[in-house]
């Protein structure tokens, strides 16, 4: 019976030396993180004169700009705005196949910027088009119509992780982190569980830490801290326990959330707020630089958070 017992723990011994070592780099330079992007640059007079000439000239690129100064654009409001002319000058580029053009046509359908009874079919077909040419953001968005389905749209895992795959590949860390979700929890419908995959959760958070995000970066500085909290609640991953390397990622993290606020974004501000208000993750607790911050980004005196 001891000889049984004896071997019995040998055999769980083996089996937890052989678990690999998992462990996350931080690149060199760090890409920025691309949900705080560079600020808009406002367009002179001069610059649109420009722009029509150039789209009158047929290129598809100078079509999808002077599509943007008109008003399709999440970052141009001027004077210009006139929604007609900017529907008019972007499907003319998607028409003739310019990829960024497509998935912005897709995205205005989906997002309802174009109404259609068909708005959500539409944004597919063009999301698709844009996809199949190799842009990123629109293999995300295609990615995401196959992992939630909706309207015309089936859910299909097994599609959704080939585009996401394709994004993520070139440097999307959103779709990144759409894998980690699929990976970590998988919805109880429709058998989502088989994609249940501890290991590839952690190697899709690391890439979109490495990609520049900031949220992944403090789970990669969080597990280097505390290993047993990966995932949460239980150890299925083995992360080892490295100060040092946590207080790496925390710093990468910060650094991103402090250059956003250098660019104005406020969103990033709010999220400096809530680092301060839990202390932690790097950052000692300091409830009057959290409400500082929140006050900041723009949040209302309602809005900011009890802190004590």
């Amino acid at each position: 019976m001891k000889k049984l017992l004896l071997l019995f723990a040998l055999m769980l011994l083996l089996t937890a030396c052989s678990e690999p070592v998992m462990t996350c780099a931080l690149p060199s330079p760090m890409p920025a993180d691309a949900e705080f992007p560079d600020p808009p640059i406002r367009p002179s007079l001069a610059d649109f004169e420009q722009a029509v000439r150039d789209a009158e000239r047929g290129g598809a690129a100078a079509q999808l700009r002077l599509s943007r100064m008109y008003g399709f654009s999440e970052t141009i409001v001027w004077e210009k705005w006139d929604e007609e002319q900017a529907e008019t000058w972007i499907r003319k580029a998607a028409e003739q196949g310019y990829a960024e053009a497509q998935y912005q046509l897709g995205w205005l359908y989906d997002n309802d910027k174009i109404y259609s009874k068909d708005g959500y079919a539409t944004a597919f077909a063009w999301y698709r088009k844009a996809a199949e040419q190799g842009y990123a953001p629109a293999q995300y968005e295609l990615g995401q119509m196959y992992n939630y389905g909706r309207e015309s749209t089936a859910r299909d895992k097994a599609q959704a992780i080939v585009w996401l795959n394709k994004a993520a590949e070139q440097g999307d860390a959103k779709a990144s982190l759409a894998l980690v979700s699929i990976y970590s929890d998988p919805s109880p419908y429709d058998g989502d569980a088989a994609y249940r995959d501890d290991t590839q959760a952690f190697l899709w958070m690391c890439k979109a830490a490495r990609q520049g995000n900031f949220g992944a970066q403090l789970v990669i500085g969080e597990r280097y801290e505390n290993p047993e909290g990966w995932p949460p609640g239980e150890k299925t991953v083995n992360v080892p326990q490295d100060q040092a390397q946590a207080n790496l990622w925390y710093q990468a993290a910060l650094a991103t959330l402090h250059k956003a606020d250098e660019q104005g974004h406020e969103y990033a501000r709010y999220q400096l707020g809530n680092l301060y208000a839990r202390g932690g993750a790097g950052v000692p607790k300091d409830c009057e630089q959290a409400k500082a911050w929140w006050r900041k980004s723009g949040a209302s005196e309602a809005q900011i958070h009890e802190c004590s």
